[in-house]
C-alpha cells in the first residue's frame, strides 16, 4: 500500500493507494467565470501534479467570491467545503507569493490563491506548505497548499 496523493506513486506492482484528503485549492477567477472554467482550472492543477481529485480537502478563495457561482457549482458537484477569507486575512498569510498590481487593486490584496490555500489548509493550525504555485489561464488563477497530515500504525 501507499499513502499518497500523487497518481504516479505505484511503489510496487499491485499497489494499493490510500488518498489523504489533506489539499486546499486556493482559486480567484473573473467574475461571472462558469463552472466549466473552474472544473477546467482545476483539472489542469490536478494534472500538472498528477494528483488524486480525491485529495482536494475544499476550495478557498477570497470573500469578494463567496456568492461566485462557478465556483459554487463546482464545489457542489463535488460535495466540496468553500472557504472564504477576508483582504485583511490573506494579508496576514506569511511567506513569499505571486504578486499582482491588478489583483491588488481590484481585491485589496497582492495575491488572492497562494495565500488563500496558504490560510485554508492551515485553519486548524496545522502547518502547510504551498506545492503548487499560482497558475492562471483564461480568467482563473489557482494554487495548491498541502496540509501537514501523518498516520501512525
Amino acid at each position: 500500500a501507499a499513502v499518497t496523493v500523487h497518481t504516479s506513486c505505484q511503489p510496487f506492482a499491485s499497489t494499493t493507494q490510500i488518498v489523504p484528503g489533506n489539499l486546499t485549492l486556493g482559486m480567484g477567477c473573473r467574475k461571472g467565470k462558469d463552472v466549466e472554467g473552474i472544473a477546467e482550472a482545476a483539472q489542469k492543477v490536478l494534472d500538472t501534479g498528477e494528483f488524486f481529485k480525491e485529495a482536494f480537502e475544499q476550495i478557498a478563495s477570497i470573500d469578494l467570491k463567496k456568492e461566485e457561482q462557478g465556483i459554487l457549482e463546482y464545489c457542489k458537484e463535488r460535495n466540496l467545503p468553500f472557504e472564504t477569507y477576508s483582504a485583511e486575512q490573506l494579508k496576514e498569510v506569511e511567506g513569499s507569493f505571486a504578486e499582482s498590481k491588478f489583483v491588488e487593486e481590484t481585491t485589496g490584496v497582492d495575491n488572492v490563491c497562494e495565500r488563500s490555500a496558504i490560510l485554508g489548509s492551515s485553519k486548524h493550525g496545522e502547518k502547510s506548505n504551498l506545492i503548487l504555485r499560482k497558475y492562471a489561464e483564461d480568467g482563473v488563477t489557482a494554487a495548491l497548499a498541502r496540509r501537514k497530515w501523518s498516520v501512525q500504525f
